[in-house]
């Protein structure tokens, strides 16, 4: 017969506050990049949208994180006690929402790599706009000089 070792809350408690410590770090990170662009008077529709919409993505993400954060260790303390299938439901439930976390990362790349796919569609429909204005501008500096 197998002896169970005595509950060990330490490491939980210590990933649960590197969990939360990040997630706040990161939430306030995301704080002060929105309220920067929020002042950027240079910035368009386009960009504002994305933007607002990038900053409720990471906030939703790392809010998520610190959850994640308390929820660990408080399972680790309390939800052993209730029995195996509160157990079992209740870290199902962290392991999804941390899946949900990897889901939300993911899909904020995708956001981010589509908007610097047109932000760069855009800069180069402006440049060739300029290059053929300049050209134009060549060719009439040309034919008054002959």
């Amino acid at each position: 017969m197998i002896i169970a070792a005595e509950n060990n809350w330490l490491p939980s408690a210590i990933v649960g506050a590197v969990l939360v410590v990040f997630g706040l770090l990161w939430m306030w990170s995301h704080v002060r990049a929105w309220r920067v662009e929020q002042g950027d008077d240079s910035l368009g529709e386009f960009d504002r949208a994305h933007f607002a919409n990038r900053f409720r993505r990471r906030m939703q993400t790392s809010g998520m994180v610190v959850l994640i954060g308390i929820l660990i260790p408080a399972g680790d303390v309390f939800v052993w006690k209730w029995g195996p299938w509160t157990s079992t439901a209740y870290w199902l439930g962290i392991l999804i929402m941390a899946m949900w976390v990897g889901v939300q990362a993911l899909g904020d790349f995708t956001a981010v790599q589509s908007y610097s796919r047109a932000a760069m569609a855009s800069v180069n429909s402006k440049r060739q706009q300029a290059e053929a204005e300049l050209a134009e501008y060549r060719r009439r500096q040309a034919e008054e000089n002959d």
